[in-house]
């Protein structure tokens, strides 16, 4: 959005019902996690054209892009998992099950953090094997989840409970 002109300065095309965005650490590409066509969306900054699409789980809701810019991941709620998306091939490069309709992923200390909004639960999981580590119990619908910029924390927010849990990241609790 022009903020002089206050109007729309691009729209670019992506998959049905769009709902995550991740931006490369570069800033060269923009993920959208496109819900109602099962895949994740790869559009060039530069260009604002839509570069690829990847096919992911069912239903995409929130995508997370690593520090490095090589990974994303794809929290599918209609299938209750997390598809995990080589960037540079831009294909899907496996898939880790988590608890009941995850929403978004939060990534620190090794490990992806999953907000299972169904579960009341955070699902975790080893980055480097994708096997699951442990399911922490949070708040009642968890939704929304970061890391702080030390990576020693996550938060969650739990809509139906109107709290944010705090994770210890080394402790797992």
């Amino acid at each position: 959005i022009d903020a002089r002109r206050r109007s729309v300065v691009a729209s670019i095309a992506v998959g049905a019902s769009p709902s995550g965005l991740a931006v490369t650490p570069d800033g060269r590409l923009l993920l959208s996690a496109d819900r109602d066509d099962d895949s994740v969306s790869v559009v060039d900054t530069a260009t604002r054209a839509r570069r690829t699409t990847v096919k992911v789980g069912t239903r995409p809701f929130g995508v997370t892009i690593d520090a490095e810019g090589k990974r994303a991941y794809a929290a599918n709620v209609g299938s209750n998992d997390v598809s995990v998306i080589d960037i540079a091939e831009a294909r899907e490069t496996g898939r880790v099950s988590v608890g009941m309709r995850p929403y978004a992923v939060a990534l620190a200390g090794g490990r992806g953090f999953v907000t299972d909004q169904y579960g009341g639960t955070v699902s975790v999981f080893d980055l480097a094997t994708l096997k699951p580590v442990k399911r922490l119990n949070v708040g009642d619908y968890p939704e929304g989840i970061t890391a702080t910029a030390d990576g020693k924390r996550i938060i969650v927010a739990n809509w139906e409970s109107n709290t944010l849990s705090i994770i210890d990241v080394a402790e797992l609790r």
